[in-house]
């Protein structure tokens, strides 16, 4: 997604029709951080991965941080970046679209104020996925 290439935090983006059964939200949430963990998204030593899920069928949209990213991704800011950029374009039925707008949001963010530490040792062409 391209957060790679600039800094080490890393990006999965994930989109699925919906899940089966009922429920609270919660389960949503649930389901992401479970995904967020057992892929491993993200630095081990910083922590500092992020998981965008959306739910297409459920319309639902999840954004999972690790906890070595979260101060830089506060709740807040999640939301209103998610109500800004993101659900216009879902509304209109371009998914991808709001999850490329989405990604570039959290990519203008990171870049200026992730910690120096976590720059790759070769710049912007350092590698990465």
């Amino acid at each position: 997604a391209g957060l790679h290439v600039e800094t080490v935090e890393e990006c999965a983006v994930v989109t699925l029709a919906g899940l089966r059964g009922e429920g609270d939200l919660s389960r949503f949430r649930s389901f992401g951080t479970g995904l967020f963990n057992h892929w491993g998204v993200g630095s081990a030593d910083h922590n500092n991965g992020v998981l965008v899920l959306l739910f297409q069928g459920d319309r639902r949209l999840e954004i999972v941080t690790g906890r070595g990213i979260a101060a830089l991704l506060p709740d807040r800011w999640l939301l209103e970046m998610q109500l800004r950029a993101m659900v216009p374009h879902f509304k209109a039925g371009d998914h991808a679209a709001g999850l490329e707008a989405g990604v570039s949001e959290l990519r203008h963010r990171l870049r200026g104020l992730a910690p120096p530490h976590w720059r790759p040792c070769g710049g912007a062409d350092g590698g990465g996925s």
